[in-house]
């Protein structure tokens, strides 16, 4: 059966939250990243967990860019209800913070973003097409995962993310809130970044660091002393 978790961890004096957005066609804790930077947290903060997708064991099915809009504002809406007086903080990866910038949440604490794109709908469906292993159907592109698991991606969805503009809509949101952007300088996925037009807001901090998409290895220790810094401002 398939399923969407959702993890509150909220000490009972916890004063600050930390919400975790995972990117594109993954579960949340997908190469164990985000579970790391929470066991670095101090131990009287809370986080958040949840998954965009529905998931069927091994097998993850993609939604539509609305569905996944939606399924943030009600985790926010409900982490709201749970503490409503804590600060809360975002941390969002890869194609996590498009989405993110899409919904435009209003919170009081940080948002980070880990890795964004500059590119949305087109450049993912190349980047898929050529996936080691990948299956082309009708209807879908399967791809099987470094993690073990294999995402369904309807071909529909690429349509409805074809005309999203990355940068636009993450230059939207810095409007609302100031965002702490973490670029990748060896990122495999994403290629080479540049954030020409972020730079240009006064609202956008950019930090540079020698990183593969997804932090592993020595890359780790880095993402989470940038963090740790960011956090604490």
């Amino acid at each position: 059966m398939s399923q969407q978790v959702t993890t509150f961890g909220i000490p009972a004096n916890a004063r600050d939250i930390v919400v975790f957005v995972h990117g594109f066609g993954v579960r949340w804790d997908s190469r164990g990243m985000f579970v790391d930077i929470q066991h670095a947290l101090p131990k009287n903060w809370g986080y958040v967990f949840f998954d965009f997708y529905n998931i069927d064991q091994s097998d993850v099915f993609i939604s539509p860019i609305d569905d996944q809009i939606a399924r943030l504002e009600s985790v926010l809406q409900k982490l709201k209800q749970l503490a409503p007086t804590a600060t809360v903080h975002i941390i969002a990866h890869s194609k996590g913070c498009i989405i993110t910038s899409l919904t435009q949440p209003t919170i009081t604490g940080n948002v980070v973003f880990l890795a964004p794109p500059e590119i949305f709908g087109s450049k993912l469906e190349k980047y898929f097409a050529r996936y080691p292993n990948a299956k082309l159907t009708t209807t879908e592109i399967s791809i099987p995962r470094k993690d073990g698991t294999i995402t369904h991606i309807p071909l529909n969805f690429f349509e409805q993310t074809k005309d999203v503009d990355a940068e636009e809509a993450m230059l939207n949101y810095s409007k609302k809130a100031r965002l702490h952007i973490l670029q990748t300088t060896q990122d495999e996925v994403l290629g080479e970044t540049a954030y020409n037009r972020l730079r240009k807001s006064p609202d956008i901090e950019i930090t540079a660091i020698d990183s593969d998409h997804n932090f592993t290895e020595h890359s780790r220790e880095k993402l989470i002393s940038y963090l740790k810094g960011v956090l604490n401002e």
